[in-house]
């Protein structure tokens, strides 16, 4: 078969044919500099996708050519330059990349989906009647309901809404934030009362403005001024705060400049200025206000303060931290102060923003903000842990990624003290996503229903290894308890070492508030190997295993099974496919159908899905790992039967407790492999992968269905 002709005058110094063509596009090297072409090299797909969104140009381009952008600039970032584009050229080309970028129409970032949305509070009582109540002015019947929080008797849907009481289940009273985000070290300036407070909003697909409002006033701000830019619906219950209205829409930087503008010249003898987006929300179970004046200003002259950190941002130790490089991390919510804004608006590079030569004049509100930081000597400075959540819009990248790291936050609020309890919500599966086939699914269902009733009657042990793991840290002990609260009883042994980020400090504050869990820290210089064959890296790893399993076999030896798991799973594990594998007999070990990100995409999900773990699978018959290519190819399906094999693990492993006490891990191969080499040599033969235990290595985006018992 012909290949389709490609006319591109970008092309250049093509090499190879059919699937395995690349080229060198001129167009990347234009716009970024870049010395080392191959740096700028892409493939024929691309090419292809590109030729048929419009041709792109220096200061235009489409949706493939802006992915490719913001990879190669990501790219530049993590080597710290290359010649020709230095770190400060690659932020801004990846800030102005991400604009031409499609954003899936369907997503919302549901991983911060605010709960209250969809549940009910753990303390809402019954209905007591129907009063006549004032809300913002307006009388109207509203429903009253009994409150079991010890703070509360009664309450309302709106009253619910706002409490910063709010939980899905049982928790402690909140900590002052100040125990847990320590203040700056100094503090300069007179006290902060009043304030002036703006909040951007335009029309989106699935609207989030409600959302940031409510946490807003939550947090302690209840008087905003809304700048709207274009048609957008302002919730009911905010009707009453003042909107200042643009038609038609000027962009995402002029609103700001001119809220900002507007809100100084409207209040010009308020302390602290705040502009937030419309797609934040804020750590709220306690005044964050409150919290916020008493650290302001950290320096003198103020800086800028970002609320949010994302999660390449965070720092090793928890406080406030300049950012020692120009900032463009997200401009959710930026506090200034009287000064700083008069100055900044007044700023000749700043003004010129709008007519500069790159012409991305409309967007890069945080990158216009960070430079001028930074230029003036006061860079913008931010908490670890973040303060606030991106809710917005996810973006793809070409093939089919994700913009993630900064989009995501790093730890969230007092998430270091109060770890969730099996949050309904945090870290869920999407068990949807992967449907059984209509032949098989009543027997499937028959199966995982045995499965659920066996593990009630049974006790487990949860173990893992981990390293730098903070960012993942909240999903990952959500789905600890709640898959060790479908068993009888649980307990957890968790290992860490080396960990730069907040891992070991998330690891003991978790084991302080769950009794179940217990956790081995240590600090042994190892490098950090990333995933490669390497026998020194087994060596570590099986040693690592073996330090869990002696804390097994010495506190929990009577347990009857063992879960081992990766603590830095993003998607998580199927608890349907656990417990598929429970609703059947006669093994010794079950691993898992370990999904690579590309079909975690809800884009390709009719691709087929493809195996990661192949170094750990082992056909019967052979000690050799099974090869990518046949990786590909295996078709597997929700409801098949279980495969045997002579090892796998696909990042979470059901052994029967019989098999811990047998034998321990070893490193001349991959730790799994001479594991399970050990065990079928004692006789422990039985080891299966289950198509129906499903692991994802990246998480995939779900939509929740409403369960709320206010209306």
């Amino acid at each position: 078969m012909l290949s389709t002709p490609i006319i591109c005058h970008f092309r250049s110094r093509i090499q190879g044919d059919g699937d395995t063509e690349v080229a060198e596009c001129r167009l990347l090297q234009e716009i970024t500099g870049v010395a080392e072409a191959g740096l700028c090299q892409v493939g024929r797909d691309a090419c292809i996708y590109c030729g048929r969104q419009g041709e792109p140009s220096v200061h235009q381009v489409n949706p493939v050519v802006g992915s490719l952008l913001f990879t190669l600039s990501t790219a530049i970032l993590e080597r710290g330059g290359v010649d020709g584009c230095d770190v400060d050229k690659a932020g801004r080309i990846r800030a102005w990349a991400e604009d031409f970028l499609d954003s899936d129409p369907d997503e919302v970032d549901d991983s911060h989906r605010p709960e209250r949305v969809d549940l009910a509070c753990h303390y809402l009582g019954d209905k007591l009647d129907s009063r006549t109540l004032a809300a913002n002015g307006n009388r109207g019947h509203e429903p009253v309901f009994r409150c079991h929080h010890p703070a509360h008797v009664e309450t309302t849907r709106e009253g619910c809404i706002r409490c910063r009481d709010w939980s899905n289940s049982p928790r402690p009273d909140a900590l002052p934030i100040a125990t847990w985000l320590p203040a700056p070290t100094q503090r300069t300036g007179g006290p902060v009362r009043r304030w002036a407070v703006g909040l951007t909003t335009s029309p989106r697909r699935r609207p989030t403005l409600e959302w940031t409002l409510d946490s807003l006033v939550r947090a302690g701000w209840d008087q905003a001024r809304l700048f709207v830019d274009a048609a957008v619906t302002i919730p009911r219950r905010y009707a009453h705060l003042p909107v200042t209205q643009r038609e038609p829409k000027s962009g995402a930087w002029p609103n700001f400049y001119l809220a900002l503008s507007e809100l100084l010249m409207r209040d010009p003898d308020a302390d602290a200025y705040l502009m937030v987006q419309d797609d934040a929300t804020f750590y709220d179970r306690i005044n964050l206000r409150e919290y916020v004046e008493s650290i302001l200003w950290p320096s003198d002259p103020p800086p800028p303060l970002s609320l949010y950190t994302c999660q390449l941002d965070v720092s090793a130790q928890p406080g406030w931290h300049p950012h020692n490089k120009p900032w463009f991390r997200g401009a959710l919510a930026l506090i200034f102060h009287p000064a700083t804004v008069r100055q900044f608006l007044v700023d000749p590079i700043v003004f010129g923003h709008r007519w500069n030569p790159r012409n991305d004049g409309l967007a890069h509100v945080d990158t216009v903000v960070g430079e001028w930081a930074y230029r003036n000597g006061t860079p913008v400075q931010h908490p670890t842990p973040s303060l606030c959540r991106h809710i917005g819009y996810t973006s793809t990248l070409w093939p089919e990624a994700k913009i993630e790291h900064d989009r995501i936050e790093g730890e969230f609020g007092d998430e270091a003290q109060y770890p969730p309890n099996g949050s309904a919500h945090r870290g869920d599966f999407p068990e949807a996503a992967f449907p059984c086939p209509e032949s098989t699914a009543k027997a499937y269902d028959q199966t995982v229903e045995r499965g659920r009733q066996r593990m009630r009657t049974q006790a487990v042990t949860i173990c893992g290894i981990g390293r730098d793991i903070a960012r993942t840290f909240p999903e990952f002990s959500a789905r600890v308890e709640r898959l060790g609260a479908m068993f009888r009883t649980y307990h957890g042994v968790f290992y860490e070492n080396d960990s730069e980020d907040r891992t070991p400090d998330l690891l003991k504050a978790w084991a302080e508030a769950n009794s179940a869990i217990r956790v081995i820290s240590e600090r042994h210089g190892d490098p950090r190997f990333g995933s490669i064959r390497s026998l020194i890296r087994t060596a570590a790893l099986a040693s690592y295993r073996n330090r869990c399993r002696d804390v097994i076999l010495a506190e929990f030896a009577d347990d009857d099974y063992v879960i081992v798991v990766d603590m830095d799973l993003e998607g998580g594990w199927s608890e349907d496919g656990i417990a598929h594998t429970f609703g059947h007999d006669q093994w010794d070990f079950v691993g898992s159908y370990g999904l690579r990100h590309d079909s975690a995409n809800p884009r390709s999900r009719d691709r087929k899905p493809t195996h990661l773990d192949t170094w750990a699978y082992r056909i019967p018959g052979t000690e050799d790992p099974l090869p990518v290519q046949q990786a590909k190819e295996l078709s597997l399906q929700r409801g098949d039967h279980l495969q045997p094999v002579w090892s796998c693990f696909g990042g979470l492993g059901v052994y029967r407790m019989e098999c811990l006490k047998a034998t321990t891990y070893g490193g001349d191969d991959c730790e799994h492999v001479v594991f399970h080499r050990r065990l079928r040599d004692l006789g422990f033969n039985r080891l299966y992968l289950n198509p129906s235990q499903i692991v994802l290595y990246k998480a995939l985006a779900t939509t929740r269905s409403s369960t709320d018992r206010l209306r």
